[in-house]
């Protein structure tokens, strides 16, 4: 069963941080999106996980208004390639 988004995709940043972003998105048979990536939290890594409809917009009901994160790593930060 192939999922079709009922507006068209669009860009939608996790933070105002650059190195924040989202890395792998998933789909379920109930038209709902998963995306999964990092963000940083005061001076630590978080891993990050939004919930959108199949509207495209975040869905508020999952995590903190649709972004749910979780620290697996206390006092890592991401060291980004250049």
């Amino acid at each position: 069963m192939a999922l079709t988004l009922k507006r068209e995709i669009r860009s939608l940043p996790l933070s105002t941080e650059e190195t924040d972003c989202f890395f792998a998105v998933a789909s379920t048979t109930s038209e709902r999106y998963y995306a999964a990536g990092f963000t940083t939290i005061g001076d630590d890594t978080h891993m990050a996980v939004a919930r959108f409809g199949s509207t495209g917009d975040l869905d508020t009901s999952f995590g903190s208004n649709g972004i749910a994160t979780v620290n697996v790593a206390v006092g890592a930060v991401k060291q980004w390639n250049s």
